[in-house]
């Protein structure tokens, strides 16, 4: 399993993640090959974030995204315009921009999805291609949420550690893991 990670980029011109963001820390927690590449271009003004994935090869079993904003219009709404990213095999499974502050997008084998204890996925696909997602955004900017009492705003970090947790738990040892990009700005 592998993780690329950024934090504190104004979102602009060009991919506000790539695989030069790789955080070798978490491949020393997971153990493992690293393998697969994404970049992360986030369009504000046409709403679209892009999600490409490299692998020369490289067979994947999960990858995830995490976009949150500091600063902004809140995000009502996350919907996918095309899916792309393992070379048009549908691997896409879930998007969640419940937070208000960004959002998450899931890609995986379906039996990632589901396991028991016991049980651990086989397949795996080519990440190799292009996922399109489209954000809806409030009237609301996140800075001017009320968080609750004493509170700036959303803690961040604290939403990256357990989405990385709950990754980790759910990928197990299996050996054939994608990454699994963050992105905060």
């Amino acid at each position: 399993m592998s993780m690329y990670f950024v934090d504190d980029v104004i979102v602009g011109d060009g991919p506000e993640l790539t695989a030069a963001d790789i955080d070798p820390d978490f491949a020393d927690i997971l153990g493992g090959d690293m393998c697969g590449e994404l970049t992360i271009d986030v369009d504000h003004a046409a709403g679209l974030v892009t999600v490409t994935g490299a692998g020369d090869g490289c067979a994947v079993s999960l990858a995830g995204v995490m976009v949150f904003f500091l600063n902004g219009p809140v995000v009502e709404d996350v919907t996918m315009v095309s899916d792309g990213l393992f070379g048009g095999v549908d691997f896409f499974q879930e998007f969640n921009a419940d937070w208000q502050f960004g959002f998450d997008a899931g890609w995986g084998d379906p039996a990632w999805f589901g396991l028991d204890s016991t049980g651990l996925p086989t397949a795996s696909e080519i990440i190799g291609g292009t996922s399109v997602l489209s954000l809806t955004y409030g009237d609301t900017l996140i800075e001017d949420i009320a968080w609750g009492s004493g509170s700036e705003g959303p803690d961040v970090d604290d939403v990256i550690e357990d989405v990385i947790e709950e990754t980790a738990v759910a990928a197990g040892a299996a050996a054939p893991a994608a990454a699994t990009p963050g992105y905060t700005g």
